[in-house]
């Protein structure tokens, strides 16, 4: 599937979802203890995304004394293997109903979707802007269509380093190198066209570390960095043909790992390091140009969904994040 056309349905069913913002602590939503909420912000444009339970200390305790009491219980602590595993293959069932509802939804939602294109190229006298709404409305189209005789099939195949895929055309080489972006990175690299996909591990803008281990990345990548690759095709931004930015977005975590366990240990506060660590003072920032190809790339990406917030934005929830996940490994 094109991943563009892709990115364009899942925006399109991104948009209806709600999620629920409280804390699930025995088996129920619940606020904070202390009533706080905290905001989280989408990734790519720094803009609000909810309110989220500020937890603390005591709900904390919460959740550990109800899932101390759960498991003394015995409901699944003493449970049978066998019904486990009826338990496990119903949850199975239960997410790939999901799946093909959310696929049907998504398929349902195309035709105001390419009426709202049609709208917005007619509204407009740009002519760029109308080529984007063309093709827009071809992707949708090609994605509608693509839907008629697909059949929805859960992965069943599972590895622990890596994973050979063969085809006529070519091989796929799966590998897992170590933590990154995520606890199961997978890099997949094609021989015979030295072509190397990186997913959002190592890509053009600056990287998620959310659920990331800023500590193990950077190794992650100089791991990554020994393949005999000529494209590299990273999870976001343009094709790249030598390992300049992926270089960059190595050095900048790490330097930010630095940077933040040099704040914690002189006792400075998060914000405090967020008003210290400036894409001016980070020396990774400047080293190639990184951070003006950053700017301008994202800028690229995100011409027809309006203007981006300054960079800075995204490097404040690096350091943030970083400050929460420095010692996850």
């Amino acid at each position: 599937m094109n991943m563009k056309l892709e990115y364009s349905a899942v925006k399109s069913a991104a948009r209806k979802l709600r999620f629920r913002t409280q804390a699930f602590i025995d088996g129920k939503f619940v606020n904070a203890q202390g009533g706080k909420t905290f905001t989280t912000e989408n990734p790519a444009t720094g803009q609000p995304l909810a309110q989220i339970a500020a937890c603390d200390a005591p709900d904390v305790e919460r959740a550990v004394k109800a899932a101390r009491r759960a498991f003394e219980t015995g409901t699944w602590s003493r449970m049978k293997p066998a019904g486990r595993k009826k338990v496990l293959l119903k949850y199975a069932d239960l997410l790939e109903a999901n799946a093909i509802a959310r696929m049907h939804a998504s398929v349902d939602a195309i035709p105001q979707q390419i009426e709202d294109f049609r709208k917005r190229s007619e509204k407009s006298s740009s002519n760029p802007e109308k080529a984007f709404c063309a093709e827009q409305i071809r992707q949708f189209e090609a994605y509608r269509d693509e839907m008629q005789d697909f059949t929805l099939e859960l992965p069943s195949i599972t590895f622990e380093k890596s994973y050979l895929l063969k085809d006529p055309a070519f091989d796929l080489q799966l590998d897992f190198h170590g933590h990154a972006h995520t606890a199961g990175d997978i890099f997949v690299y094609c021989p015979q066209q030295r072509a190397l996909a990186t997913g959002d591990a190592s890509h053009c803008w600056l990287p998620n570390i959310a659920d990331g281990y800023p500590r193990l990345w950077p190794t992650t990548l100089d791991e990554v960095a020994k393949a005999d690759f000529k494209y590299l095709l990273g999870g976001h931004g343009p094709m790249q043909t030598d390992r300049t930015v992926m270089t960059s977005q190595r050095n900048y975590i790490e330097e930010l790992v630095e940077k933040v366990e040099e704040g914690k240990k002189a006792g400075h506060t998060l914000e405090e390091m967020k008003q210290r660590l400036t894409v001016e003072s980070l020396k990774s920032m400047q080293s190639n140009g990184y951070g003006k190809f950053l700017a301008k790339t994202i800028a690229d990406d995100n011409t027809h969904f309006g203007s981006m917030p300054p960079l800075q934005n995204d490097v404040n929830d690096n350091i943030r994040d970083v400050y929460n996940n420095l010692d996850k490994t």
